[in-house]
């Protein structure tokens, strides 16, 4: 059923941005049914989501497949609002990339004080140190592989948003 202009001017929203992580899911990392119900009745209803997140991209998307946003449109604000994507036509609206100055500055200094570091290569998670905590926990969240790599910078996507 199309929606139509008398509904929208009822709605007291048109868009409703949320964080994931503790936020839209649970514990689990999971929509629970309810909330996905009621967001998808509010979509029906006309309003656009749009999912917030510090995660990369591909971790974001099976959420937005949860809620049908390839569908019904929708947006997704990855890396911290680095990158913005219509989860319709996954273009690409937006974003903003580490400068390729700091690259190697933030790879040396992580590297003399003993931090892991990770990028992301596609679907995977690429870092030097695959058994530290926070790359383990990142793939967890993100559902992505970890690839050990002897060199990070070597092995990061072209401009790197986080």
């Amino acid at each position: 059923m199309a929606t139509t202009e008398a509904q929208h001017s009822r709605l007291p929203y048109r868009a409703i941005a949320l964080d994931l992580d503790g936020t839209l899911t649970n514990n689990a990392k999971e929509v629970t049914p309810l909330t996905r119900e009621t967001l998808l009745k509010a979509q029906a209803d006309g309003a656009h989501i749009i999912l917030a997140s510090g995660r990369p991209t591909y971790g974001i998307i099976p959420v937005a497949d949860c809620l049908g946003l390839e569908e019904t449109g929708g947006y997704i604000l990855a890396y911290n609002g680095g990158k913005i994507v219509d989860c319709k036509t996954m273009e690409e609206l937006y974003s903003n990339f580490l400068p390729a100055e700091v690259i190697p500055m933030l790879h040396q200094y992580a590297r003399s004080k003993g931090y892991a570091l990770l990028g992301y290569a596609g679907n995977e998670i690429v870092t030097e140190m695959p058994d530290d905590q926070y790359v383990k926990e990142e793939s967890r969240i993100n559902r992505m592989n970890i690839r050990k790599v002897e060199c990070l910078t070597d092995h990061l996507e072209a401009h790197p948003t986080k």
